[in-house]
């Protein structure tokens, strides 16, 4: 019988490197709006404008160890993290690149406005 655990979180260097990757993305097609601040925080406490890198965040659903969040950004902009597409919601289409994260490190819509970080670990089949 197989047993499926959960895999370790990142560590905060590793976060950090994914809440680059995606800020990256971010300012390419958003602009001067999504800058990266320069420490995670925690909820409750202030968190500056822009994208900010958040450990132990939770919005009643389950928490993530680590999450990309960006309450002021564009309407639904975590729906296009890492793949990409066409956004829409300003009235005139902007190409989302895909987000080139870095090896190990994998990202999922968590929210409208967050996008969670995690290990990215390969699945073995017998």
């Amino acid at each position: 019988m197989t047993t499926l655990t959960p895999a370790a979180a990142l560590t905060e260097e590793e976060a950090k490197t994914g809440y680059r990757a995606v800020v990256a993305t971010l300012a390419r097609v958003f602009g001067d709006d999504a800058v990266a601040a320069d420490h995670p925080v925690r909820q409750g406490e202030h968190w500056p404008e822009g994208p900010v890198l958040v450990a132990d965040f939770d919005i009643g659903f389950g928490p993530t160890a680590w999450a990309v969040v960006w309450e002021t950004g564009p309407y639904f902009w975590a729906d296009y993290i890492p793949s990409g597409g066409v956004y829409a919601e300003l009235g005139f289409p902007l190409i989302v690149p895909p987000t080139e994260l870095p090896p190990g490190v994998g990202t999922d819509t968590f929210s409208s406005s967050a996008a969670s970080l995690y290990r990215k670990t390969p699945v073995v089949l017998p």
